[in-house]
């Protein structure tokens, strides 16, 4: 609200309501669900890269479908993911328009193993284009990412974990002009009870 240059003192608070619908069962060896939902929004609260600060969208409406298949196979534990967004604004100047920053489409493949006390694993993610105004002028590209992780059970609590995220060192943004991370790697220590 108040940031020093970038605030808006004249943002409401955002009202939903959210309805939700899904579906699950097995296929095979595998497990699948598809979930629908649609979320209406008064006074959505989004950047408004035009005017350089956050503001109200008087109605906005996100209507959405997500896949999910999960199977084991060869040891391997795999996990699919596809969903389909149409995140309109639904009343008001940008009537009709693409929220800013909802790419339309995004899927997300996780593989997983086990060797003994050793799990490997690695992500795919993609999304497709987005816009990053209120406006639909600003279009941002899409992009995929590749990530990796590694757990090493040392003992019934402890934990050695390491991965690496944006493997390609893809340069890509999820707003304009904010890059994201380049290839970074993280190592940990865990303790669970």
């Amino acid at each position: 609200l108040y940031f020093p240059g970038y605030g808006n003192p004249e943002l409401r608070p955002e009202k939903g309501r959210n309805f939700e619908f899904s579906v699950s069962g097995r296929a095979g060896a595998g497990r699948w669900a598809v979930n629908a939902y649609e979320t209406r929004i008064d006074n959505l609260i989004a950047y408004d890269a035009t005017a350089g600060a956050p503001a109200n969208i008087a109605r906005a409406r996100i209507r959405g479908v997500e896949a999910v298949y999960a199977v084991r196979l060869g040891g391997f534990d795999i996990r699919a993911t596809a969903t389909l967004l149409d995140p309109l604004s639904d009343g008001g100047r940008y009537a009709g328009n693409v929220l800013p920053r909802r790419a339309r489409r995004s899927g997300r493949l996780d593989i997983d193993r086990a060797f003994g006390d050793v799990s490997v694993g690695a992500t795919l993610f993609a999304a497709g284009r987005r816009f990053d105004n209120l406006s639909n002028t600003t279009v941002m590209g899409g992009y995929a990412t590749v990530d990796l992780r590694l757990v090493w059970r040392l003992h019934d609590h402890w934990r050695l974990q390491a991965r690496v995220e944006n493997l390609f060192n893809h340069t890509y943004e999820t707003a304009a002009t904010y890059n994201q991370p380049g290839r970074s790697v993280y190592l940990g220590v865990g303790w669970q009870l």
